[in-house]
């Protein structure tokens, strides 16, 4: 069996994928919050809500079990009324502005939990790409043709990636060549200027000039 090579996972016999360096492949899959520990973007009050508390909790019902993929149906068999009821239902704005509500609410929450698991592989993928900014050739012998030896510089990271890694880091640092060789920070900068002449009368006036 063919080793695999520097940096790339390993495929057993049995087809098991072995990390580099024994790391585990990333978990990809959805990540559900909890319910019971979700926090709502925008707190709201039931006189918020477009109509009357009762109408709302019939609203929320049939919003809810419509979600779940219930039947018409037998969502107005579970709630004892008729299917031209829950159709009244369904034809309200406050059905749809339920809904809304909830959808954005989901978006939110949806987008809090990536961006949280984002920010627990930041570490990470810091050290990553300070690893792959410090790579280093190393000498490697080869005979020619004519057997004689020569040694060569092989990279086990390509240069193009080193050089992208450190513009990178030096990027992040605010080391970048604009912040350093901006050649218009100083004339952009406000100057402030302040010119006082005296006449002969012994009157003093004062002039004040900002730019840019």
């Amino acid at each position: 069996m063919e080793l695999a090579k520097p940096g790339d996972p390993l495929v057993t016999e049995r087809g098991n994928l072995v990390e580099p360096e024994g790391r585990k492949e990333p978990d990809y899959s959805i990540n559900v919050p909890i319910a019971r520990t979700l926090n709502i973007k925008t707190p709201r009050s039931i006189r918020e809500l477009g109509t009357d508390a009762q109408t709302q909790t019939v609203v929320n019902a049939v919003l809810m079990y419509k979600l779940l993929g219930v039947s018409r149906n037998e969502i107005a068999h579970v709630l004892g009324t008729s299917l031209s009821e829950v159709d009244n239902i369904e034809r309200l704005p406050a059905f749809q502005e339920t809904f809304e509500v909830i959808f954005k609410e989901l978006l939110a929450a949806s987008s809090h939990s990536i961006q949280a698991r984002i920010a627990s592989y930041a570490g990470r993928a810091l050290d990553n790409l300070m690893h792959l900014a410090d790579a280093r050739p190393h000498a490697k012998e080869e005979i020619d043709d004519e057997g004689n030896s020569i040694m060569r510089r092989e990279y086990d990271v390509a240069p193009m990636v080193i050089l992208k890694a450190n513009d990178s880091l030096l990027d992040r640092a605010g080391l970048n060549a604009d912040n350093l060789y901006g050649r218009d920070n100083e004339s952009e900068a406000q100057q402030l200027e302040i010119e006082i002449t005296t006449a002969d009368s012994n009157k003093t006036s004062v002039k004040i000039n900002t730019r840019k």
